[in-house]
């Protein structure tokens, strides 16, 4: 999916999709623009966070180029500190 400006409410979706997935191993995210900046950034890319959390069967997520600000590279941190099948994420 690397390239199609997805944006913020697809990056939201995705996470729902994320909580219950347990078959995707590979998701590439990259430059989707999944950061609009601001508060919409933070809402988007925490719940991608969150799902990342729970997720059970995601090894490899691709988000870079999506110009995540220090805020959501944090809440991503401590999600992936968790995830317990997450081995790897750009």
């Amino acid at each position: 999916l690397e390239g199609n400006n997805l944006g913020v409410d697809s990056c939201r979706a995705f996470a729902n999709a994320l909580k219950k997935n347990e078959t995707l191993r590979h998701l590439d995210l990259e430059n989707n623009n999944l950061s609009a900046g601001g508060s919409d950034e933070e809402t988007g890319i925490k719940a991608l966070a969150e799902a990342l959390r729970v997720n059970q069967g995601l090894q490899v997520l691709n988000v870079r180029n999506n110009h995540i600000t220090q805020v959501g590279g944090k809440h991503l941190l401590d999600a992936v500190l968790r995830n317990e099948t997450l081995t790897q994420m750009d």
